[in-house]
């Protein structure tokens, strides 16, 4: 559900597009705003049915990226323009019905969901490209919103990042630089066990 979510908005990005591209912008942008909350709502209402239908339905965590909120209460005249905006959007949308229809959710820090292996833990810009993402090390392919959806569903219950961004919540700098430090430790580990295993055989 959440890489549908992730495709509602790529649309929406399309719609973007064509506005840049027509000289007739102001009709389009109302086209625009009107599409966006349409599909916004559409995809906020078809992820509250899913939960609904699933059993001990009020268990299940929805766990959302931490996305910067004060850049998305910005005039819609500024920011129409840009992606960001409308998943800002979807997501504060996503949120109030969540909570209005008791469903449990919580936000988590996002730096590096998209470019981080799930398999071997290798955090690489190389990684990504674009839409598709490729491990330079160990050569696990998906589509990269995918890995990013996976990498902040676990970030919920891993401990360590959860005590990391506990202790630097307010400095984004320290944050990020000893994620990158579990990460590259994670990965040795990772290759440390596969070289085992190699000369167990």
């Amino acid at each position: 559900k959440a890489l549908e979510l992730c495709r509602e908005v790529d649309k929406i990005n399309h719609i973007e597009t064509n506005i840049r591209q027509n000289k007739k912008s102001k009709k389009l942008l109302n086209k625009y705003h009107n599409q966006t909350e349409q599909l916004i709502n559409q995809s906020c209402n078809e992820y509250i049915d899913y939960l609904r239908k699933q059993k001990n339905n009020k268990s299940i965590m929805t766990v959302l990226e931490l996305l910067d909120i004060k850049e998305f209460n910005k005039s819609k005249t500024t920011n129409s323009m840009h992606s960001m905006f409308v998943r800002g959007q979807l997501q504060k949308r996503l949120m109030e019905k969540l909570n209005w229809n008791g469903f449990n959710f919580m936000e988590v820090e996002p730096a590096f969901t998209s470019k981080v292996c799930p398999v071997c833990n290798n955090l690489s810009e190389k990684n990504r490209n674009g839409k598709i993402f490729k491990c330079v090390c160990c050569g696990y392919t998906d589509d990269a919103d995918h890995v990013g959806g996976i990498n902040i569903g676990r970030r919920a219950t891993d401990e360590e990042i959860i005590t990391i961004c506990e202790e630097y919540e307010y400095n984004q700098h320290e944050r990020h630089k000893a994620l990158k430090i579990l990460y590259k430790n994670r990965h040795e580990k990772f290759l440390n066990e596969q070289k085992k295993k190699v000369i167990h055989k």
